[in-house]
């Protein structure tokens, strides 16, 4: 009966795998890294979404200027766009960035700002609002509130993970092992999305989603 239900689940898991319901696993990435007072080195890298261009464009505040002419490469997985940009004596805080297209798909942008004291902003823009703003430094515990704030958020709609935990309940018997196996999970997903992020993995996904829906099975 078990092994019954963890199938159904990983049916259902496989069906929701589909572009309408489950997160792209690959986010687009904005780096700014500043190189003089008020010049930025701009890389912006954005996924091949579903196998075409991603619909999302990079929109600079407009009083930046473009101090080389902006480069494209494709790669087999994004699209990268460089520039170096003199932002003027007003500097980056306040300033906003936008990306219009981005609500459009279901995918986020990380975003990150490194200033020349190596000190850095981070942030993660989402469909439903494609805009970030520009800050100075604040106080850790704040940005970590945010990223905790973020987790709920990515577990919550995220109707994948939901399913392969409701899978768990069905098929792991005993709390303690119900306990480290969703903890395991937790653990390897973070890291798994870290490297995707930060660009040290990249996995085409359909063979990344039908391998998630098999694990339910694996589980076992």
């Amino acid at each position: 009966m078990m092994r019954i239900a963890g199938i159904l689940v990983a049916m259902l898991l496989g069906v929701c795998a589909g572009p309408s319901f489950a997160h792209e696993s690959q986010p687009g990435t904005l780096d700014i890294k500043q190189l003089t007072a008020d010049r930025y080195d701009v890389i912006w890298r954005a996924p091949i979404y579903y196998g075409k261009p991603h619909p999302a464009r990079l929109i600079l505040p407009g009083k930046w200027k473009n101090i080389v002419q902006p480069t494209e490469r494709r790669l087999p997985d994004a699209i990268v766009y460089h520039s170096v940009v003199d932002t003027g004596p007003e500097g980056l805080a306040g300033m906003v960035v936008r990306f219009p297209g981005l609500e459009a798909t279901i995918t986020d942008v990380y975003v990150r700002l490194t200033r020349l004291d190596n000190t850095t902003m981070t942030a993660i823009v989402r469909p439903t609002r494609p805009i970030v703003e520009l800050r100075d430094k604040r106080p850790w515990y704040v940005t970590a509130g945010d990223y905790i704030a973020l987790g709920f958020h990515h577990i919550l709609l995220g109707v994948d993970h939901l399913l392969f935990v409701l899978g768990l309940l069905l098929i792991v018997q005993g709390r303690l092992i119900l306990v480290k196996t969703i903890t395991s999970f937790t653990v390897a997903h973070s890291i798994t999305l870290a490297m995707a992020t930060l660009g040290f993995a990249r996995i085409p996904l359909p063979p990344l989603n039908a391998t998630v829906a098999l694990s339910i099975v694996v589980v076992q």
